[in-house]
């Protein structure tokens, strides 16, 4: 790590030297700026990149939007979908497919992304909901809230909050750990801060500094080795996390999705909770360990929940979405309850192709019933 970063160093020093000797003058470009592979939105975090499907802007930029060739109208069924990576892929076109036709058309808002919480989709769905105007709005929530109440060294600030703002979810590789310059909390800011190119040799310190994934990396290194971390997360001890962290964030949860509800009902929009299905039997596993990616279920980098404990956690998760169906009348999908089969499952949340359209069935069975009472 140190060899390449002296490898980074010298490769630096001779573009500066070769801006200096060669390198036309011109205007001053932005430097620092950190790509971490996400298509960053301004307030939402990340959404997907524009491409097929996806609306490249201004209006749903970064979302799905299947609309009716020649656009809605007033018979026009309109499906807004909100929830995370769960809901950020096909699902729900496969929903549409089975609604859609040319004497009951439909129109749909994927506005699912993945590391999106319930607390995205509330204001999610005040945002977009006068432009979408949807009669029906799905949502798929739980494990993103779930593994906000703990604060992993490296994907959290060690201070959880109930407004999520310790967690930078996809934000995570552009972010570092800082204080407070007003009262000294934990606290998040952007590496890389874009300015403008300085080509002395206290630009180019300063530009390493601030920019280099290389010295950021060896930050966090020493950072982890201060706080005891394990690199290896298979090494993780799974220890039983009690009560305090597997409910920290419930009660968010819960508050977000009743607000939902209560969003959807004053627009006039039908709302139908999907409680999310799970497994611990996957062949695959990415949110517990031993998995390729560190855990997202540890509060000091050591330990980690047991398949028990997410068990038991994303039953409570789900409880809270029955729950709040039951108290705002809001159409209920049990698909934990239906999907089972670890077969289904590509890791412990993520259905596979068979998985997805089981759960599409379920959902537009729902939709249309919501429909046949318009």
């Amino acid at each position: 790590m140190l060899l390449l970063l002296l490898l980074e160093l010298g490769t630096r020093g001779a573009l500066s030297v070769h801006r200096w000797l060669v390198a036309p003058v011109g205007p001053p470009v932005a430097s620092g700026v950190i790509d971490n592979g996400e298509s960053f939105h301004l307030f939402f975090q990340n959404v997907l990149p524009p491409g097929p499907g996806i609306a490249p802007g201004p209006r749903f930029a970064g979302f799905v939007v299947e609309e009716p060739v020649g656009g809605r109208d007033a018979a026009t069924f309109a499906t807004l979908f909100l929830g995370g990576s769960t809901s950020a892929n096909d699902f729900p076109s496969r929903v549409r497919a089975r609604l859609d036709s040319a004497d009951d058309p439909v129109a749909l808002y994927n506005l699912a992304a993945p590391w999106h919480s319930s607390l995205h989709s509330l204001h999610k769905l005040w945002t977009y909901v006068d432009e979408a105007r949807p009669d029906a709005v799905v949502l798929l929530h739980g494990v993103n809230d779930f593994y906000r109440g703990f604060t992993p060294p490296g994907l959290a600030l060690p201070e959880y909050r109930d407004d999520y703002s310790h967690h930078p979810g996809p934000l995570r590789e552009s972010v570092l750990m800082t204080e407070s310059v007003y009262d000294g909390r934990p606290a998040l800011r952007l590496r890389g801060p874009k300015r403008a190119r300085d080509d002395s040799i206290r630009g180019l310190a300063l530009d390493v500094a601030t920019s280099s994934a290389l010295v950021h990396e060896v930050t966090e290194r020493l950072a982890r080795r201060d706080r005891r971390d394990v690199a290896d997360p298979s090494q993780l001890s799974r220890v039983s996390t009690g009560d305090e962290m597997l409910t920290r964030s419930l009660p968010a949860f819960r508050r977000n999705l009743r607000n939902i509800a209560i969003g959807c009902r004053s627009k006039g929009a039908a709302l139908v909770l999907v409680t999310m299905p799970f497994t611990t039997e996957c062949a695959r596993r990415e949110f517990l360990p031993p998995s390729a990616a560190p855990s997202l279920f540890t509060n000091d980098g050591r330990s980690a929940v047991t398949d028990a404990d997410f068990r038991r956690g994303m039953g409570l998760f789900n409880a809270v979405v029955r729950e709040v169906s039951a108290e705002h009348d809001a159409t209920l999908v049990d698909a934990a309850t239906a999907i089972t089969d670890p077969g289904l499952f590509s890791d412990e949340v993520h259905l596979t192709d068979a998985g997805r359209e089981k759960l599409a069935l379920s959902v537009s069975d729902a939709l249309e019933d919501i429909r046949s009472a318009r």
